[in-house]
């Protein structure tokens, strides 16, 4: 069929849409392997021509995904609260939510140093334990409280320093306490 104006056309599209949606789905699952690697290979060869492609729609669209964002925050809250959680730890520790559960779990709950749980309570909130890890190798060392956390953090994880600042302590608890 010949368009003579793309009137025509976007017309012919309006009074058809349900047909012309039909058969534009019955296609994608025909041929649904074939479309999705024409897709990943063009968005492999073009990243630049996607991520601007993206960008302009965020653009024009921004209000209106903001809006849905928020719209679906606000019904699957606990669920919007795990993934940033979970992307969080993932992100910073290489680890998931479950791993920092089996961690937590394997320790009882308790912090690796003092043994005790997480003293820190905000509205109403016991505050997690803090996970530990080896800043040069970002590798997991267990989970602590944030009093522990805080003190091996001013020590700049130094076992030179914090064994040097154990001794001093010991010293000066016999002379207090004779």
């Amino acid at each position: 069929m010949a368009w003579k104006s793309s009137a025509q056309r976007c017309a012919y599209r309006k009074k058809n849409l349900t047909k012309i949606r039909a058969r534009d789905h019955a296609y994608y699952r025909k041929n649904r392997a074939k479309i999705l690697a024409w897709a990943k290979a063009y968005a492999k060869a073009h990243p630049k021509k996607i991520r601007s492609r993206w960008r302009k729609w965020y653009k024009a669209n921004r209000s209106h995904v903001k809006a849905n964002v928020k719209k679906w925050i606000a019904k699957n809250i606990k669920r919007s609260y795990a993934n940033r959680r979970n992307h969080y730890l993932k992100k910073k520790y290489g680890i998931t939510a479950a791993d920092y559960e089996v961690i937590h779990k394997r320790q009882k709950g308790l912090c690796a140093i003092c043994g005790r749980p997480e003293r820190i309570v905000i509205n109403g909130t016991r505050r997690r334990l803090a996970v530990d890890h080896d800043h040069r190798t970002n590798k997991v060392r267990g989970l602590i409280c944030h009093d522990c956390n805080r003190g091996i953090g001013l020590f700049k994880d130094d076992p030179k320093r914090l064994m040097s600042a154990a001794r001093y302590i010991r010293r000066h608890l016999r002379r207090c306490h004779k």
